[in-house]
């Protein structure tokens, strides 16, 4: 169907083949037909209900990127190139045009994209499956919360200070933290102030505890959820138990705390050093030794 000279067949599925071609994709359709003549300077691996991002580079638009230390060894500064994204369907089609600085996948069949403009001016949007706008914001940036289904908030970012949105552009969480995500599904948020101080706050905007760190190096998760709507949390090398209206029930010294669900009681097991006692997860009474 395609000549194998002077390219490289990148993938064939059932509905289009992608081929590189000195240094530019190009789409086909599985009768050898090429969809676009000009073709991408990128195109992703992954589809997302039947979208696949796309990108083509801005002439003569550059900036400068550092690379971490951390995974590298050494930091270097690399020039790249500024792009402008956009998404392809199934059939190789454009349905989201290539005109965004930023885009991110699909979640609950929308994706988030923003565009920068020359006079520093920017706009963030939702858009749907077939690019339509859903929601026009003055943001610099938007980003899914939680990539779930059941998640339908947006972190947004503008001048460097984050919050929270709903699909509507309804301002959930103000946008008074350098940092904010998911703590605990969407009961528990963890925001970063400008004095790196992390909140644990609700869907309502209340704090519900404010420490330096919420870590627990013995466990491999830093929230554990009991009945009631109480939580264990870890802040700061002690272990709490709190509503979701503040209030911290059972204050712990040690972060060795545990729930253990057991056929018709959960219990919360608090080891020592040389000591080990259960509270009854539901009462948070503890079990006397007789």
């Amino acid at each position: 169907i395609i000549p194998f000279n002077n390219r490289e067949i990148l993938e064939i599925n059932d509905y289009f083949i992608v081929s590189k071609e000195q240094d530019k994709y190009y789409i086909y359709n599985n009768v050898g037909h090429k969809i676009h003549d000009d073709g991408f300077d990128y195109v992703s691996d992954l589809s997302v209900d039947g979208l696949r991002k796309v990108a083509n580079i801005l002439e003569g638009e550059t900036y400068e990127f550092i690379i971490d230390e951390c995974f590298y060894g050494k930091a270097d500064t690399i020039v790249k190139n500024h792009m402008n994204y956009g998404y392809i369907n199934e059939n190789g089609e454009i349905v989201v045009p290539l005109e965004y600085n930023d885009t991110y996948r699909y979640n609950e069949s929308l994706t988030c994209a923003s565009k920068g403009f020359k006079n520093g001016e920017k706009q963030s949007f939702l858009l749907d499956k077939l690019g339509n706008k859903v929601l026009t914001t003055t943001y610099d940036k938007l980003h899914p919360f939680i990539h779930t289904k059941e998640s339908s908030f947006y972190v947004a970012t503008l001048k460097d200070k984050s919050g929270l949105i709903d699909q509507k552009g309804k301002v959930i969480i103000p946008l008074d933290y350098q940092y904010i995500a998911g703590f605990y599904n969407l009961d528990i948020l963890r925001a970063q102030d400008f004095n790196d101080d992390y909140h644990l706050i609700n869907m309502s905007n209340k704090n519900l505890y404010i420490a330096k760190n919420f870590e627990n190096g013995k466990i491999s998760y830093n929230c554990i959820e009991l009945p009631e709507k109480r939580f264990i949390v870890f802040p700061e090398g002690k272990s709490i138990i709190i509503d979701l209206d503040g209030n911290v029930l059972i204050e712990f010294p040690e972060q060795n705390v545990e729930l253990i669900k057991l056929e018709k009681m959960d219990l919360i097991e608090v080891r020592g050093d040389h000591y080990k006692y259960y509270i009854n997860a539901r009462t948070l009474k503890a079990y006397v030794k007789r």
